[in-house]
């Protein structure tokens, strides 16, 4: 080998043996110097290890820089949280704002005072305080979660906040949904989410007592309003389950000593707090944290909603009844109690109705007068799928579009009809019922139906999921028998009606999206405007489309619909060409929360035959007989206001200005107008 040769290969054994010195330096090195940074770096401490060194702490001096540095949980906290957070440290103000870090340290400070007299309690003097104990650090955490955020250079040492809703003390204790959505027993458990359908899943909480993020969401309401959001409300129930220590009367829930389902909650594997879970037919999947924003909405739980359930885990509180007994005894409910559900609410109107003229000019005389409505119903799950219910209303049976009863007006003899009697089933994909029931169609205002109006008949209908998609598609069938006040040799009783109808829906991030049309095919109808003619047949073809924006202020919405009867009418029929209508309207704000308040604008133009008169709404008009509003043939504007004094208690305000669009008879001079405010008073339980 030559002397070049040699000198090369020494070269590339050299550079190897510094590779692998390098390597093994490293090797060496790089573990001594992440202790050496570990070691400079503050120790952070759990809350059993703070009771566990509390002596040798308080001996050394170092027990509050041990408190003021708790340890943190793993995962980055939600901005939502962050923000709630801030909202809570500034004292919960009604006007949105900016925390700054001394505001911050303040809070800290306080809560670090408490925590220390809490602890030498437990550690000196043997005190049973786990639960204010632990509720206190963990606030503390949370807190020094949102100081490092506040620390970073683009936060400039400040965090805005919004003014969140508190809820007042006296409205959390006569909060019914929480009462009916929080479960007490593993048994109640069982009945309500174990057996949740596919096309009905249910949301569970899972929160510890001492859960400072529970304590937020029970101090805004933010489960509840998850559970009323648009994209949860009716498709998806919500409940909570509460396990950990017995609180005292600081605790911020609702109810105030809830029922601790310890043993479930540990059968389901749940080890932190909160904790969302979707259930579909006994199987189940966890969606981890969440933090619903004011509209209700959370990425996190939205994608959890959709995925698909064949191969989720089987909940174990739904397959081992022993490993799921209640940790403590929830009380003398029993299974047949949780299976009958009761609700109904009651209305109190005032209304005016002033410069309405008839439509050959002659001028109605001004009304104002008082009414009342009152509706009691129930509803009786027999299984998993199978339930029936019925309601009663106030009212004579004569009037379909309303059940409201003037005062002063013989009002101990109206009598009190059945509104509802059905028998209901749903399966994986679909529902069906039988008896006489609500409109079963997607509707977004009573232009077209009247709510108040309840058919007989059979309907059914399914729900289906594009794959992995947030689209949903909807599709109803119905045959119905409808009732008339009518009644003459000349015009039936009854008429028929087969209607179907493709809904589509979507729900994402920031808007829900609502896309239908349908069908509605009404035959013997009786036309009450020209009995000559006895019984007419409708064939009514409607499109609607509603977007419901879920901003950060107030939700807003804005929807359309477009209805056209394309029956084949005789010449003989006046104004039978008349037979196109549509609606525009505009929504700002809800009516969920005490204080919430809302505002609407609608615009509508009915033409006569566009539908059913006797069908439609009865609150834009005073046309037509006392038991059948005739509510077609017209075109005007609703502005609408309403304020919420309790969840289940508002005010609504609505102002109707209409007029006629087409001439009653070729003779009349002038078409029928009017105007109309109606104040209500709505009661829900």
């Amino acid at each position: 080998m030559s002397e070049s040769s040699k000198c090369g290969a020494a070269f590339v054994r050299g550079r190897k043996l510094l590779q692998v010195a390098l390597l093994a330096f490293a090797a060496v090195a790089g573990p001594l110097l992440e202790r050496a940074v570990a070691a400079d770096a503050p120790k952070r401490w759990s809350e059993g290890d703070l009771v566990k060194s509390y002596d040798e702490l308080k001996r050394s001096g170092g027990l509050e820089a041990a408190v003021r540095t708790p340890a943190l949980p793993k995962d980055a906290p939600q901005a939502n949280f962050l923000e709630a957070l801030a909202w809570y440290a500034a004292g919960m103000p009604d006007q949105p704002g900016v925390l700054t870090r001394a505001d911050l340290d303040r809070f800290i400070d306080g809560q670090v005072q408490a925590y220390l007299g809490l602890l030498a309690g437990k550690a000196e003097r043997g005190e049973e305080n786990d639960y204010p104990r632990t509720r206190t650090w963990k606030v503390i955490q949370k807190m020094t979660l949102l100081a490092n955020d506040m620390a970073k250079p683009e936060r400039n040492g400040t965090y805005p906040y919004a003014a969140l809703t508190r809820v007042s003390a006296a409205d959390a204790a006569a909060d019914v949904w929480d009462r009916d959505h929080t479960l007490r027993t593993a048994e109640e458990f069982r009945q309500r989410v174990c057996g949740a359908s596919y096309t009905r899943p249910v949301l569970v909480k899972f929160g510890n007592t001492n859960c400072t993020q529970c304590m937020l969401f029970e101090l805004t309401g933010s489960v509840h309003e998850l559970a009323s959001s648009p994209g949860i409300q009716g498709a998806v129930d919500v409940y909570k389950v509460w396990f950990g220590f017995r609180p005292d009367a600081s605790f911020a829930g609702r109810i105030k000593d809830p029922a601790r389902l310890d043993d479930l909650v540990k059968a389901e594997g749940i080890s932190s707090s909160p904790t969302f879970a979707v259930y579909r037919n006994g199987r189940r999947y966890n969606c981890g944290d969440a933090f619903p924003d004011r509209s209700g909405h959370d990425e996190n739980l939205d994608a959890c909603l959709h995925r698909e359930f064949g191969d989720a885990p089987v909940a174990a509180a739904c397959t081992t009844p022993a490993a799921a007994a209640p940790a403590k005894a929830a009380g003398p409910e029993t299974k047949e109690e949780t299976r009958l559900k009761l609700a109904g609410d009651v209305r109190f109107r005032a209304e005016s109705d002033w410069d309405s003229r008839q439509a050959d000019g002659t001028e109605r005389a001004d009304r104002d007068r008082l009414r009342i409505r009152f509706r009691l119903g129930f509803t009786y799950t027999i299984d998993e799928h199978y339930s029936f219910g019925g309601r009663i209303r106030s009212g004579v049976s004569q009037d379909q579009q309303s059940p409201h009863t003037t005062l002063g007006d013989e009002f101990e003899t109206k009598p009190v009809n059945i509104d509802k009697a059905y028998l209901q089933g749903s399966w994986k994909y679909g529902w069906v019922w039988g008896g006489k029931n609500a409109f079963t169609f997607w509707t977004q205002n009573e232009l077209l139906w009247d709510e108040d109006v309840t058919p007989e008949g059979v309907a059914g209908g399914g729900n289906y999921r594009f794959g992995q998609s947030h689209w949903r598609l909807k599709p109803v069938l119905g045959y119905f028998i409808l009732e008339t006040a009518v009644v003459s040799d000349q015009i039936d009783e009854k008429s028929d009606l087969v209607a179907a109808q493709l809904a589509l829906e979507a729900s994402y991030a920031k808007v829900d999206l609502t896309f239908a049309a349908d069908s509605y095919s009404f035959y013997d109808n009786p036309d009450t405007t020209d009995v000559a003619l006895a019984d007419l047949d409708y064939q009514i073809w409607h499109g609607g489309a509603k977007a419901v924006f879920k901003t950060a202020w107030k939700p807003w919405s804005i929807g359309f619909d477009y209805m056209k009867n394309t029956e084949d009418y005789p010449d003989t029929l006046i104004n039978g060409d008349q037979k196109t209508g549509y609606v525009a309207g505009l929504n700002l704000g809800r009516l969920k929360e005490k204080k919430d308040w809302l505002v609407a604008y609608y615009y509508a133009h009915i033409e006569k035959y566009a539908i059913v008169a006797r069908l439609g709404q009865d609150d834009w008009l005073r046309w037509g007989s006392a038991t059948d509003t005739r509510s077609s043939n017209f075109e005007g504007h609703e502005f609408r206001f309403a304020y919420a004094i309790r969840p289940n208690f508002n005010v609504m305000l609505r102002v109707y200005l209409v007029k006629g669009i087409a001439l009653e008879t070729p003779t009349a001079v002038d078409l029928e107008d009017g105007k109309r405010a109606r104040l209500d008073f709505n009661m829900s339980f």
